[in-house]
């Protein structure tokens, strides 16, 4: 499942999307990444681990927002991003990533063509409907 702009996870009964990510530091540019990290963090010092709510830019499309939680060690980066229903208004002054952006935003400092992901999600339906 991708979501994009417009889409929504309510309208595919979805309740939320798991995606779990590990990568070598070899093929991840954990430098970029530290910096541009460091601009979007309030602290000044940037942690090896981190968890933080990645809001949703245009909550009049989208109906999710995006826990976002990454760490690395001396020879893996992983990160888990998982899709929620319900909007999250950004703060004032917040850069982003955003949740509707932050696969792409991730993306960027993976330094190969290709990328494994674990991904698990959640779907209600009515039994009514369904069996």
């Amino acid at each position: 499942m991708r979501l994009r702009r417009r889409h929504s996870l309510s309208k595919l009964n979805c309740l939320s999307v798991r995606y779990g990510l590990a990568v070598s530091l070899d093929k991840f540019d954990l430098a970029t990444f530290k910096k541009k990290i460091a601009m979007t963090d309030s602290s000044k010092q940037v942690a090896d681990s981190f968890a933080n709510i990645a809001p949703t830019r245009d909550f009049s499309r989208t109906d999710y927002h995006v826990h976002f939680l990454y760490h690395w060690t001396g020879h893996d980066f992983h990160a888990t991003i998982e899709y929620y229903r319900g909007a999250e208004k950004p703060r004032r002054g917040d850069r982003g990533p955003f949740a509707e952006e932050i696969v792409a935003w991730l993306g960027q400092f993976v330094k190969n063509d290709r990328a494994t992901a674990q991904v698990n999600a959640a779907f209600a339906y009515s039994a009514k409907k369904w069996t």
